[in-house]
Order: structure tokens, then C-alpha cells, then sequence
């Protein structure tokens, strides 16, 4: 990933970060390993990590997916799988 990668999506975590406090929106930060252990994801190298996510993907749902695709539905199952009734969002405007 390159620093201007890097750079933006830092500032996005930011803003997302600020929105939820002055919103008063709970919200947790999950480090990637957590996340894609929970999923069972396997390899050693980043893209060996990748390729298993999206093949997780095909199995659970049988679409294919790209990189980014994957690991966004990687997260929403953590998400989904550990958060059960706490994930109800109320008051959204």
C-alpha cells in the first residue's frame, strides 16, 4: 500500500472515528488479524491472505469477489458474527 493510500484512509478512519463520538455512536476498532482469524483466513504473505479471503467468499456465498470486496464482507461477518443484538443502530437521521 503506498503512503498516499495509507494517508487517506488514516484521515477516513478519523473522520469516521469523530463522527461516531460526536454522534454518539459506539464503535470498536478491529485489528485486521482479528478479524481474518475469526473468518479463518490462511496464508503467510499478504496476498496469499487476500486470495483466501475471497475464496471464503465463494464458498460462504458463491460469488466471486475482488481483494477489496472480500475483505469488506470479511469484516461485516466479524462484525455480525460477534456483535449479535448489539448491532441494532437506533436514531440514525
Amino acid at each position: 500500500m503506498g503512503v498516499t493510500v495509507f494517508e487517506t484512509l488514516a484521515r477516513l478512519q478519523g473522520i469516521l472515528m469523530e463522527t461516531c463520538f460526536e454522534l454518539e455512536i459506539p464503535y470498536k476498532i478491529c485489528p485486521t488479524n482479528t478479524w481474518r482469524a475469526h473468518c479463518g483466513v490462511k496464508g503467510v504473505s499478504r496476498s496469499d491472505k487476500k486470495k483466501s479471503m475471497q475464496l471464503l467468499v465463494k464458498k460462504w456465498y458463491d460469488v466471486s469477489v475482488s481483494n477489496d470486496e472480500a475483505d469488506a464482507i470479511g469484516i461485516g461477518k466479524y462484525v455480525t458474527d460477534t456483535a449479535g443484538a448489539a448491532l441494532v443502530v437506533e436514531n440514525w437521521e
